[in-house]
C-alpha cells in the first residue's frame, strides 16, 4: 500500500526540515478544483500531523508476513504492553 507523503526535505542554514511540496501533484490537484481555502486548510492539517506525529496517522506492523493497518487507537494496548 502506497503512503502518499507530500513533504521535501530542505537545508537551511544547516538545519533539515520538511516542508510542503508546493509542486504534489494531489495538492495541485486540491487546489484547482476545491479553491485556495481548502487547500490551505489541508496544508495546515498535514504540517501539524507531521510535527506532532512524524509517524502519521496511520502505523504499519508486519505481523505474520502480513501488512496489517492499524489506526492509532489499535496501536495503543500495544505500545502500553511494550513499555510496561
Amino acid at each position: 500500500m502506497p503512503i502518499w507523503h507530500p513533504f521535501k526535505i530542505v537545508t537551511r542554514g544547516g538545519t533539515t526540515e520538511q516542508i510542503i511540496n508546493e509542486d504534489d501533484e494531489k495538492l495541485v490537484g486540491l487546489k484547482e478544483q476545491l479553491g485556495y481555502e481548502v487547500d490551505k486548510a489541508v496544508t495546515t492539517a498535514l504540517l501539524e500531523i507531521n510535527e506532532y506525529n512524524a509517524i502519521m496517522v496511520m502505523n504499519y506492523i508486519l505481523l505474520e508476513y502480513q501488512l496489517i493497518c492499524l489506526t492509532l487507537l489499535d496501536t495503543i494496548p500495544f505500545s502500553l504492553k511494550c513499555f510496561t
